[in-house]
């Protein structure tokens, strides 16, 4: 059986939780882990003729759903990034210091 346009979309749509509200950024990861997964499965899998559908006002509503979640787990894993960037110039500055400090000691 052939799935339809909508049908596929809606599994796609369906695969791309929105992300978790969370700090914890090794949570954030493992969600979009999972939906990196599931998408690819989907993609992986039986497919319709995307180039060739009929793009009518429900299938619109499926991509525009489908590009909200995808700009949300931008926005996230953006987020993470900074998290994730500011702390390794923390670490870093740390060990500067440090090293002045240890040198200072001799």
């Amino acid at each position: 059986m052939t799935l339809s346009v909508e049908a596929w979309l809606r599994q796609m749509c369906d695969a791309t939780d929105i992300p978790p509200q969370t700090d914890d950024i090794g949570v954030l990861l493992a969600a979009w882990a999972g939906v990196v997964a599931a998408r690819q499965a989907l993609l992986d899998g039986e497919r319709p003729d995307l180039a060739g559908a009929i793009v009518l006002d429900v299938v619109r509503d499926i991509i525009a759903e489908l590009e909200l979640r995808q700009n949300k787990w931008r926005a996230a894993l953006a987020g993470a990034r900074r998290v994730v960037g500011m702390q390794r110039v923390g670490v870093t500055q740390v060990r500067r210091y440090q090293r002045a400090a240890n040198a200072a000691d001799f």
